[in-house]
């Protein structure tokens, strides 16, 4: 998960520091990390039966 976390980060945040404000870059890292830990939660979930013990 951090792999693609990095492969899809690093590019795409050296353009949005280049054209936007480091705020902007700190929100789609953030967004990023948000998005690895509802997959993180779902596939424990899922892994559970959809149901939580």
């Amino acid at each position: 998960m951090a792999a693609f976390g990095a492969l899809l980060t690093v590019p795409i945040g050296g353009q949005l520091l280049d054209s936007t404000t480091p705020t902007v870059l700190v929100g789609f890292y953030a967004a990023v990390l948000f998005v690895g830990f509802l997959s993180i939660v779902l596939s424990r979930w899922a892994l559970l039966e959809w149901s939580w013990k």
